[in-house]
């Protein structure tokens, strides 16, 4: 799986709750940004955990855990990274 799927699966997630149409991978999740609630951000999670069949750390689903998309999206390209060399 490449990086740029995950990235345009998380973005097309983000986009179902966002207030911004359109955004780069640096836009901040929360305050400055896409202005994503906590709810939403749990929301968000559980559904990039469905998609790709991974679990978030417990210490990454702090609302502070990803200052960015860019971020989130590395985060979970790593997880499904990880889950395909364990398999």
């Amino acid at each position: 799986m490449e990086i740029d799927y995950v990235r345009t699966v998380i973005k097309q997630l983000i986009l179902k709750k966002a207030e911004c149409p359109e955004f780069k991978d640096d836009i901040d999740l929360f305050s400055t940004g896409l202005n994503l609630n906590s709810i939403q951000y749990i929301e968000l999670v559980v559904e990039i955990e469905t998609k790709f069949g991974i679990k978030f750390d417990n210490k990454d689903l702090l609302i502070d855990a990803f200052n960015n998309v860019g971020e989130l999206v590395r985060y979970v390209f790593s997880k499904v990274e990880l889950k395909h060399k364990q398999e």
